[in-house]
């Protein structure tokens, strides 16, 4: 609405209260059209108030309007590219669906390459079975055959080489053969010389066996003299006497040499070692070894007083049987005396026998050569 139309609308109201105003005052039912007249100018009033804020919506509208055909256009325009876009994507979509025609066709030709292809495959495993079987047999045949070559390169080689070494030692057989022909008559002079002076040595060795022969048989009859002298000690086991690879072995109780304690021979010890002696002065190169021993007891109170121990006690025992031998005319140079204590016991000494037995003196007859 303009201006000049709500100029006219004005004019036209307030004529029209003008002409109310005179009805009312003048005649009753002008009164009454002066109130709707008025009652309509408020409504007139109302409605300029309205369409005052009418107005101004309709400014708001119209910007509203226009921004939305802005946005409406922009929309258009978006709009328009996702038809293009949509156009396009139908067109790769159609291609798309053509290119997976294309596949599937593909696809089965190639699952039915496929299939042909495990027929193929499981053939190719039955025949590659089978190769790899021949090739392991030819293998085995292969290396039973190299080994075979192999033992048999070796044995060659080996004869080779025995018949090298057999060449070389025959190369140096017949050097030395050619070498020891030229001296060979020396060496069978030499061997007649050789021969000469053997039967001398023979001849000197047979001389020396009789010699030994007799002082064995000497040695013999002066055993059987010992052994008859002394056949009273033997008899009450207080001698004996063995004989073992031409070693003569003479056991002597201590008691029938000593007094127990003691190393002093008795008067009866005496007698018995003069009758051996006698029979060793007859012997010649042989050594008579003197040895004392003891049982495993300590010594007496009164023997400690003469002798520090059992092996004290044996060595001054043996000594004085030597000594006395020597003073009975036996070779001193052949004499020889050592103690051995209680350590090489021919008894046990847990008995009063056995320890008997331990506590003796034994005199060895030893061939010098």
């Amino acid at each position: 609405m303009n201006w000049k139309n709500a100029l006219i609308i004005a004019l036209a109201v307030v004529l029209a209260g003008w002409v109310g105003y005179g009805l009312y005052f003048y005649s009753g039912p002008y009164k009454r059209l002066y109130r709707e007249n008025q009652r309509l100018m408020e409504e007139f009033a109302a409605r300029q108030t309205w369409e005052s804020k009418t107005e101004e919506e309709v400014v708001e509208l119209r910007r509203t309007l226009e921004r939305q055909r802005r946005e409406t256009n922009v929309a258009r325009d978006e709009l328009t590219k996702k038809d293009h876009l949509v156009k396009d994507l139908r067109t790769k979509i159609e291609g798309l669906r053509g290119m997976i025609f294309k596949v599937q066709g593909e696809k089965e030709a190639l699952m039915t390459e496929a299939s042909q292809l495990r027929a193929a495959f499981g053939k190719s495993q039955s025949h590659l079975s089978e190769l790899s079987q021949q090739i392991e047999k030819l293998k085995g045949d292969y290396q039973r055959k190299a080994q075979g070559l192999q033992d048999q390169l070796l044995e060659t080689t080996r004869q080779i080489q025995y018949l090298q070494d057999e060449r070389d030692q025959l190369r140096h057989s017949i050097a030395r053969l050619e070498s020891n022909r030229t001296s060979l008559s020396e060496y069978v002079s030499k061997l007649k010389s050789e021969l000469e002076r053997s039967k001398g040595r023979v001849q000197m060795l047979s001389r020396d066996l009789a010699d030994k022969e007799e002082k064995l048989e000497g040695a013999n009859q002066n055993y059987e003299e010992m052994v008859k002298q002394l056949r009273e000690q033997i008899h009450q086991k207080e001698v004996s006497i063995t004989t073992l690879k031409e070693k003569t072995s003479i056991h002597f109780l201590d008691k029938i040499l000593f007094e127990p304690g003691n190393a002093n021979i008795t008067l009866h010890g005496r007698q018995v070692l003069r009758n051996v002696a006698e029979g060793l002065k007859k012997l010649s190169n042989t050594e008579v070894r003197v040895e004392g021993h003891t049982d495993n007891q300590p010594l007496s109170e009164a023997a400690k007083a003469v002798f520090i121990d059992n092996l004290d006690l044996s060595i001054k025992r043996a000594t004085a049987v030597a000594r006395m031998f020597r003073m009975m005319g036996v070779d001193p140079r052949n004499l020889s005396a050592t103690g051995f204590s209680m350590y090489r016991p021919v008894a046990s000494n847990d008995t009063p026998n056995g320890r008997e037995q331990n506590r003796r003196v034994e005199i060895l007859l030893v061939p010098l050569g």
